[in-house]
Formats: structure tokens, sequence, C-alpha cells
């Protein structure tokens, strides 16, 4: 019996982070700036952000409103990098590449991430659970036997 629950430790224990969220930071159209949201569309609010000069210096730091959103003036064309905490684990950083005009240069568009690594985790967990269930039965009826 006691083999059942080292297993249902090891199978269970690193899954725990998986229940977590991710967040996504977001250019703001017609500014310079970013949109900060969890994987489940709320906003990071209030979180501390650190906006970085294209030499490597940090330029400012403030923080999200409550819509997750963060604006700041730049004073120099090059990549920016804003980088948004909140405090509890979540990070992220968002780079953004301005032209002589202080505009804001288009990257390559990234395709959001689809349901896919959701779905494998939770058939995972299910399957794990199984195992162990059935485990757990086997040493049952050997120890009935």
């Amino acid at each position: 019996m006691r083999g059942v629950w080292g297993i249902l430790v090891l199978l269970l224990g690193p899954a725990a982070p998986l229940f977590g969220h991710g967040v996504e930071a977001r250019r703001i159209e017609g500014g310079v700036g970013l949109h900060a949201v969890y994987s489940d569309g709320e906003p990071m609010a209030f979180a501390e952000v650190t906006v970085t000069a294209p030499d490597g210096e940090i330029h400012q730091e403030g923080l999200t409103d409550r819509a997750g959103a963060f604006l700041f003036t730049p004073d120099t064309a090059g990549t920016w990098t804003l980088t948004a905490d909140d405090g509890l684990g979540h990070r992220v950083s968002l780079d953004l590449t301005l032209d002589e005009g202080m505009v804001v240069v288009p990257g390559p568009r990234r395709r959001p991430p689809g349901r896919l690594p959701g779905a494998v985790t939770g058939v995972s967990l299910v399957f794990g659970l199984f195992g162990v269930w059935a485990l757990w039965r086997a040493s049952l009826r050997r120890a009935s036997a």
C-alpha cells in the first residue's frame, strides 16, 4: 500500500505547476506600450513594468493600469524591451522596434498558443490517475490473496 502512495506523489507532485496559467503581452495598437493578460483573458492589473532602452539602460519603471496596459514615450529609435511582472511568478516581455519617426515597426505575427498543450496535459492526467487506480486495485487484490 505504501508503494501506491509513493507512485501517486511522483505522478501528481510535478503536475501541480501545470494547473497555473500563462501570460501574454500584446503590442498596443496606435501607441507605444504593452497590454499584459493572463491566458484566461484576465488583465495583469498593477503589474510592475520595466522599460529597457535600446542601449540596455533602464529607461522607466511603472505599473500597468487595471486593464493590464502600460504606455510610455520613447526618446530614441531602436528595440525597446518592456517586461511586466506581477510579483506572483508571472513575467512576460515584449520587444518593440521603433523607426526614426518613433513609429513601431510591425514584427512577424505570432500565432497564439492553441489548446493542444492543455489537451495533452488533461489526457496525461486522466491516464496517470487511471494508472494509480489500477495499481491500487492490484495491491488490494494481492493483499487479500
